[in-house]
């Protein structure tokens, strides 16, 4: 490609417009950086997404057993007072 995140990133990853030529390779570039700030995005939040469900599920989880906790005791303690 004539234009791309190569062109407008030094060895060491720094922004530098050294190697853009013309506005042909300026817009080719921006279009590739924004194509991957869109995948960069779509990434965190479907990792964001993973760890919500996953703190839902264990908050689920650890109520239940709490509800189930709370059962046990209240039934040993009704039994052991007849």
């Amino acid at each position: 490609m004539a234009g791309s995140l190569e062109h407008i990133t030094d060895e060491d990853g720094n922004f530098t417009m050294g190697c853009i030529d013309n506005m042909g390779d300026a817009s080719e570039a921006l279009e590739e950086c924004f194509e991957r700030m869109q995948r960069a995005r779509l990434l965190l939040d479907s990792a964001l997404l993973d760890l919500t469900i996953g703190y839902r599920t264990r908050r689920t989880i650890r109520a239940a057993f709490d509800t189930l906790e709370r059962t046990k005791d209240e039934s040993y303690q009704k039994g052991k007072a007849y």
